[in-house]
């Protein structure tokens, strides 16, 4: 897992980029999309360890940057318009059995159609941004000792619980997989594992009638040989053990978290 600084830099600044090309792939909407609750899957297994900054903890970070970068910017004569908080909480919501999901995105991630003001591409505005003034801002938001000391635990923690249920996730999933590739070719379709189809469709720029069927034959053959639900019971399974060996590390992890709430919530 990157750093919990760049995972907010990068994830917000993806914004700029405009997502997956393709006017076809929608956004995803947090409020109107219901996941599927059953199968703890994906990162929203993260949930139960109650230890990310929340949506709104990370807009206000967020939002700190980008007023810090723009008074840095006006001090020096320019002019700088706050970029838009981007939100990628969709990711803690995927789950490879969610129907909904499947029929809007296929094998695609959401696209952000998130506008971000426009800045200049004068060569002095760029060089003061990239060379002064958003490094200056980014060190007065994200360098602060308790917001600091706060995401380099909880990098350690979730890297340490991925690396925990990785191997027995993987091992099931492997298991269930050559009953899944039957299943699939009893819908017409010769794929050994999920990978061959990501290979297939993610690089299309639209969503295709082809890879939604396909989607909906892998989420129907995943539910028969049951193939996502033995990698969450391995998962967590895991999970609840690793947990009940790190309870002093997640329990200063929480006294760490008090403090990081409190610098937020000064921003």
């Amino acid at each position: 897992m990157k750093n919990m600084k760049v995972l907010i830099l990068g994830s917000l600044l993806m914004s700029a980029c405009g997502g997956v090309a393709g006017a076809k792939v929608p956004s995803w909407n947090a409020q109107t999309h219901v996941a599927a609750p059953s199968v703890k899957v994906g990162r929203n297994w993260r949930a139960t360890l109650n230890v990310l900054p929340t949506d709104e903890q990370n807009k206000k970070l967020y939002d700190s940057w980008q007023q810090g970068i723009s008074r840095c910017m006006d001090a020096n004569g320019f002019k700088y318009e706050p970029g838009i908080y981007y939100s990628d909480n969709w990711m803690d919501n995927w789950n490879p059995l969610d129907e909904a999901w499947g029929n809007q995105f296929g094998y695609h991630n959401p696209k952000s159609d998130f506008p971000q003001p426009e800045q200049s591409d004068d060569v002095a505005f760029q060089q003061m941004l990239e060379n002064t003034c958003a490094p200056q801002a980014s060190a007065a938001t994200f360098d602060d000792a308790d917001v600091k000391a706060f995401t380099t635990e909880v990098d350690h923690v979730i890297n340490d619980a991925m690396r925990v249920i990785a191997e027995p996730g993987n091992a099931a999933e492997e298991a269930a997989m050559p009953k899944w590739s039957a299943c699939m070719s009893n819908h017409g379709l010769k794929f050994s594992n999920r990978h061959e189809i990501s290979q297939k469709f993610e690089g299309q720029s639209r969503i295709s009638n082809e890879e939604l069927t396909t989607k909906g034959a892998d989420i129907a053959c995943d539910r028969q040989v049951g193939m996502t639900q033995s990698r969450s019971v391995a998962e967590e399974k895991a999970l609840n053990v690793w947990k009940s060996e790190q309870q002093n590390e997640l329990q200063n992890l929480q006294q760490l978290r008090v403090a990081f709430d409190k610098a937020v919530a000064n921003l």
